[in-house]
């Protein structure tokens, strides 16, 4: 192939893929989403520059290929057709409009028209998404082992000191990617559970399973060991392997009490350790006060990003909730989050009675997100809209594909 364009018998121009491969395009957003700190200082060009022109040119080139159907379009109009009756009723900021544009406008269509690039090239979109985790897990392992303070570390409580060393263990400071070491770590357990299920290259899977096992103990995240641990579980269970999951609790059981991780079970039982009562407190105190709200914000919301958001111009929140599900409640109002809901029980619904293993997935994502919101953070809500993409369309993501 000469990267050259060639035209089929419908007219349509196909791009040959040996010099351009836009199925892609979902990996790069989220690579240049991850590396915004690293990007902000190269580039005088905003982050967002480059997003949006990754998400016109998707567009550009599902709509050349007539991958776009007039429900696509229907829904889009929707979905903007509510935020100008939002705008409308509760008033809002341009950082709202803009965040409510990314989040559930360009952030789907990248994620859904690379998925169905991939599909029309007959690629395994999955494997697309490689480059992004080798890429951040490099960045994690070089955090850990070489230079913890690689483009900076988040502050804390106002402190913005680097960390001097790193020690496994320690709380404040933990290698990451250049985005969050909890979103990440999260992602990187979605990726090997969609992986794993989808039965592609197991080879690959096994590779990058073994290098996740450091980056996903020094992240520290408890989401992560969570949904890693469930789908553990769950899997051997479904799999009727009952004798290593009888193995393997009886070690976990062991390294549990050497490493003294009951003790700390127990404090989280017993609202003793003070991250888990902060987080609880958040989601019990931020009930009450939704309802504080006007009427007209009680039903269309706040703005998005009023929730778990620093604002931007007085670096603070409208209010802060560890609980994704019920920041939807407080940005979008009382409508969007019923809706939100029930779109959820929905598709754990269908995955379920369509017996695939996405169901379990999407559970245990929005069940560590009861007490989280890392959710909030774009590259997560790809890889969330990813799940829903593989949960309606199984068939075709555990199909065989060439090598991307």
């Amino acid at each position: 192939m000469d990267g050259k364009s060639e035209i089929d018998k419908n007219g349509i121009v196909l791009i040959k893929t040996s010099t351009f491969k836009p199925y892609y395009i979902a990996s790069v957003f989220a690579i240049v989403s991850s590396l915004s700190p690293a990007i902000i200082v190269w580039s005088a060009i905003p982050v967002a520059a480059f997003q949006m022109t990754l998400a016109v040119i998707v567009v550009i080139l599902t709509y050349n290929l007539k991958l776009i159907t007039n429900t696509h379009l229907a829904v889009i109009i929707g979905v903007i057709s509510v935020l100008l009756l939002q705008q409308l009723v509760r008033g809002g900021s341009l950082f709202s409009v803009q965040l409510f544009v990314f989040k559930f406008v360009i952030i789907p269509i990248v994620l859904y028209y690379s998925y169905l690039l991939a599909q029309y090239y007959n690629v395994s979109f999955l494997n697309t998404f490689y480059p992004y985790f080798f890429l951040n897990i490099i960045i994690v392992y070089y955090r850990a082992f070489f230079d913890y303070t690689f483009f900076g570390v988040l502050s804390f409580e106002g402190m913005n000191q680097f960390s001097d060393a790193y020690s496994v263990g320690k709380i404040l400071w933990r290698p990451s990617n250049l985005s969050s070491a909890i979103v990440f770590s999260v992602e990187l357990v979605i990726f090997l559970a969609l992986q794993y299920f989808s039965a592609v290259n197991r080879k690959k899977l096994m590779f990058i399973s073994i290098l996740s096992i450091v980056p996903i103990l020094v992240m520290q995240s408890r989401s992560s060991w969570v949904i890693l641990s469930m789908l553990i579980i769950y899997s051997l269970m479904k799999n009727r392997k009952f004798v290593l999951l009888s193995f393997i609790t009886l070690l976990s059981s062991y390294l549990f009490y050497k490493l003294k991780i009951i003790s700390k079970v127990y404090d989280l039982l017993t609202m003793n350790e003070a991250s888990f009562s902060s987080r609880f407190n958040s989601v019990i105190e931020s009930v009450p006060l939704f309802f504080k709200n006007t009427l007209n914000r009680i039903v269309f919301g706040n703005g998005t990003g009023f929730a778990n958001y620093k604002m931007p111009g007085n670096d603070s929140f409208g209010v802060y909730v560890e609980n994704f599900h019920l920041s939807v409640l407080f940005d979008q109002g009382i409508i969007i989050f019923v809706f939100w809901i029930l779109f959820n029980i929905y598709c754990l619904l269908i995955f379920a009675l369509n017996k695939t293993n996405m169901s379990s997935v999407l559970f245990f994502v929005l069940l560590t997100n009861c007490f989280s919101s890392s959710l909030t953070v774009f590259t997560l809500q790809m890889f969330y809209t990813l799940i829903i993409v593989a949960g309606f369309n199984w068939t075709k993501f555990k199909t065989s594909h060439a090598s991307a």
